[in-house]
């Protein structure tokens, strides 16, 4: 787990993050090269009327970071060992040549929507 951070914004549980000011994250969109995903559960028990938020700006939130095992929620089917870079909302989708990519889908995922294990590992395709 990364150090303590805060979020800068609305952030969805399982969605890769970028560093966006000292000790604050935001989400990422396409093109980012992400620290890491924010945490898998909401801020709020699931109830009627709950948010579905992993947190609000100014809320902590957990990160995880380089080397460690976490829940991605797929942008696209993706492939076991794909290497993965964030969408427009910072879902996991297949990184292509050249691309740098922020992590490793240790599962398959059919389409959008499903959650999968990844290795947080960035690189250059």
């Amino acid at each position: 787990m990364l150090p303590g951070f805060v979020a800068g914004g609305d952030i969805n549980p399982s969605r890769f993050v970028v560093l966006s000011a000292q000790s604050t994250v935001t989400q990422a969109g396409a093109g980012a090269v992400a620290i890491g995903v924010s945490q898998e559960g909401s801020r709020e028990a699931p109830i009627d009327g709950a948010s579905p938020l992993a947190a609000k700006a100014g809320d902590p939130i957990r990160v995880y970071g380089d080397t460690e095992t976490c829940i991605i929620e797929a942008g696209a089917a993706v492939t076991v060992n794909a290497e993965l870079k964030p969408d427009s909302v910072g879902r996991g989708i297949a990184a292509v040549a050249t691309d740098k990519y922020s992590a490793i889908a240790l599962e398959p995922a059919g389409a959008a929507g499903v959650k999968i294990r990844c290795l947080i590992r960035t690189g250059v395709k």
